[in-house]
């Protein structure tokens, strides 16, 4: 097979983990797991291309499996086995009050809320750009705008009473 070469980029737009495959041109890594028997790496590269990298007993052996994992977390992507707590951190996070208990503490949160919106859901891994890793770890939150007279009863009721609506796919487990 092809000789894969994974290394990390710092500058530029092609900044993060990459693999070269043979001959081929070095793409970006935008998610990488390890399978769970150990003995395989899923990657999906900028193009939309998933591959399944079966990894010779030498190469397990050596550790190399584990360094390419310690690349991509210093890269930004996110283990996989931390899904759920970010996920729980972001709902804690959007649903945090502040004052007098009534309105969220982020501005675009309450924005959309107090429209008349609901918290529809939480998305991991939604946007992998450096500034959304730094701010909210990738994660991705989208709303629902049900029509002008479920919109006014929720605006009203988070306005008066800071009730929120929050569909049951957005609280993690």
């Amino acid at each position: 097979g092809d000789a894969l070469v994974f290394s990390l980029a710092q500058e530029g737009e092609g900044s993060g983990l990459r693999v070269k495959v043979g001959d081929g041109p070095s793409l970006r890594i935008v998610r990488l797991r390890i399978t769970d028997d150990g003995q395989a790496l899923v990657y999906i590269t900028e193009d939309g291309n998933g591959v399944q990298v079966n990894v010779p007993a030498e190469v397990l052996d050596r550790g190399d499996l584990q360094q390419i994992v310690r690349l991509a977390e210093s890269s930004g992507i996110m283990p996989a086995n931390l899904r759920d707590e970010i996920l729980l951190l972001g709902y804690e996070y959007l649903t945090s009050k502040g004052g007098a208990g009534k309105r969220v503490i982020d501005p675009v949160v309450h924005f959309h809320l107090s429209s008349g919106a609901s918290l529809h859901a939480l998305h991991w891994c939604a946007d992998d750009s450096e500034d959304a890793l730094a701010e909210s770890l990738g994660v991705m939150a989208s709303f629902v705008y049900e029509g002008l007279e479920t919109e006014a009863k929720n605006a009203s009721a988070y306005l008066g009473q800071g009730h929120t609506r929050i569909a049951s796919v957005a609280r993690p487990a």
